[in-house]
């Protein structure tokens, strides 16, 4: 199962799995186009693949942009096919 970044393709696939596992903190799929096409360097968005199709998800990010030490905070979503 390859792990790549996310690209902003991927975010019909993005907006399904978070359907799935986070019901409450699903965004739009423009929403989540920007987002991916816009990561800072605080912020990791990766997906799995499966066959060449996105079978998962994972993004992390360090509050306040990574400065004074901040813990990396995750949160992530997963599903295989």
């Amino acid at each position: 199962m390859p792990i790549r970044p996310a690209r902003p393709e991927d975010a019909p696939a993005v907006v399904a799995l978070r359907a799935l596992v986070y019901p409450y903190l699903v965004r739009g799929v423009e929403g989540t186009r920007q987002m991916i096409a816009t990561t800072p360097r605080s912020r990791l968005v990766a997906v799995a693949e499966v066959d060449g199709a996105v079978a998962g998800w994972v993004s992390t990010y360090t509050p306040g942009g990574g400065s004074g030490g901040s813990p990396i905070r995750r949160r992530s979503a997963a599903l295989a096919a």
